[in-house]
């Protein structure tokens, strides 16, 4: 189990970094990226569902976290 978890959060944060990297190469804008919580990126739609994806894979990944150190599985 421990196996699936690491890899639903490593392909999360890969996806999320792929996105990252695909907008920072097609605008040129760095600042964007490191100051994202100001919703500055103008995501195109294949980055816009890269990165969706990306937080969809971290999600299950951290509750199986969290189930694991809680012993219910």
């Amino acid at each position: 189990m421990e196996w699936l978890q690491n890899g639903l959060l490593m392909a999360g944060v890969g996806l999320l970094m792929l996105a990252n990297l695909c907008y920072v190469r097609r605008t040129q804008d760095l600042h964007g990226v490191l100051l994202f919580w100001r919703r500055r990126l103008g995501l195109n739609r294949g980055e816009f569902h890269c990165q969706r994806i990306g937080i969809v894979l971290i999600l299950p990944g951290v509750v199986l976290r969290y189930l694991m150190l809680l012993n219910v599985l």
